[in-house]
């Protein structure tokens, strides 16, 4: 049977997924970290801070660079994508059959699709499928997509030996033995690809299909096995280039490329549109067409907003880190960056978060 995906840790001091424990194998670094948000003042105008035990930290731990754990920076928001996938985790698991799971995963090249796979793997799947990190591990495996594929037909035989090289290094091994080594190993494992928009111009509207078809027909799952395939679907933007007017004064058809941009920005936003639209009736659909997987259209990744920011400053793995003495700071600072942008991608969001959080451990080694 698969594992329980309600899961609610309780309050401990103990880490409760991959981020958490990253945040904390990195104590003696930072201020929050080393001493969570206290310190001592001691002979005067010194301040030592110290560990869990009282015991006074090495000073020169404390003016080392903060070193932000990767992840951090990019867990704002997002939980509408975890809702959805514990949805199709539970239906998932009350089939009788062994399936793989398959979660499509779309938004535009802004949203981080890497770190969002990253923080399944650390923080989402370990929650949902009741499992400890510290004892059993997820196995992850880049399926490479067929970039210069011009015909579909030929898209199952070069994911299989695609797949073949990264699992088997065998170009030659079939998909029954790829499984059989999925299933030695103990803990779920995780399949990704990635598409791109120009994937879906070149290839055409059949490309999802005939992707969902090769899982269609992977060998049934062996007993405790977990096998989950996560295909990402980035939006290509394409936005035009901003010129400046002395090059337009130099080069009088300058607007000629800037137009044949704007061109292939508007047809680049229409194929995009067609992309949403065809997973929209594909998850409506339930997957009818392929009753030998399981799978699921999570929300499209979108912009972060205000509200979700200020979350992630209260949840726990911010708190852990930068300690509770620079939440207040945080908050503000979170404020006077929205008070331009309502919402802003996930790339944009990280690049500030990870520069406060510096700012933030700073502050704090100073109070």
């Amino acid at each position: 049977m698969h594992p329980s995906p309600e899961s609610s840790p309780e309050q401990s001091s103990k880490p409760t997924n991959q981020a958490q424990q990253d945040i904390g194998n990195n104590q003696g670094q930072t201020f929050g970290q080393m001493s969570g948000g206290n310190a001592n003042n001691i002979s005067g105008s010194n301040v030592y801070f110290v560990d869990s035990n009282g015991i006074a930290l090495d000073q020169k731990g404390l003016s080392a660079k903060p070193v932000i754990p990767s992840l951090l920076p990019y867990l704002p928001d997002r939980t509408d994508q975890e809702y959805t996938l514990s949805l199709a985790i539970q239906k998932w698991q009350s089939r009788s059959k062994r399936q793989p799971l398959i979660c499509l995963i779309h938004g535009d090249e802004l949203q981080s699709h890497d770190k969002f796979l990253e923080r399944l793997r650390k923080v989402s799947l370990p929650r949902l499928l009741n499992i400890d990190l510290k004892q059993t591990a997820i196995k992850e495996h880049h399926l490479q997509w067929p970039a210069s594929l011009k015909n579909l037909d030929r898209l199952s035989a070069r994911l299989s030996k695609n797949l073949a090289d990264t699992v088997e290094n065998n170009s030659y091994a079939p998909v029954e033995q790829i499984n059989k080594t999925f299933g030695k190993h103990p803990g779920p494992v995780i399949v990704h690809l990635h598409l791109l928009t120009d994937d879906w111009r070149r290839l055409g509207p059949d490309l999802i299909h005939k992707i969902l078809e090769f899982w269609q027909r992977w060998p049934e799952l062996g007993v405790n096995q977990t096998l989950v395939v996560c295909v990402f679907v980035k939006y290509q933007l394409k936005r035009s280039r901003i010129e400046r007017k002395r090059r337009w004064l130099i080069n009088p058809f300058a607007w000629l490329r800037r137009f044949r941009r704007f061109i292939k920005c508007r047809r680049c936003q229409k194929m995009n549109h067609e992309i949403i639209e065809q997973l929209e009736n594909l998850n409506a659909s339930e997957f009818r067409d392929f009753n030998h997987l399981t799978g699921v259209v999570l929300p499209k990744l979108d912009n972060v907003n205000r509200t979700h920011v200020e979350d992630w400053v209260r949840c726990p793995e911010t708190s852990q880190f930068t300690g509770e003495a620079v939440l207040e700071q945080l908050l503000s600072a979170v404020g006077q960056l929205f008070e331009q942008e309502e919402t802003m991608p996930m790339d944009n969001v990280a690049t500030h978060l990870t520069k406060l959080l510096k700012e933030a451990v700073i502050s704090g080694r100073q109070l």
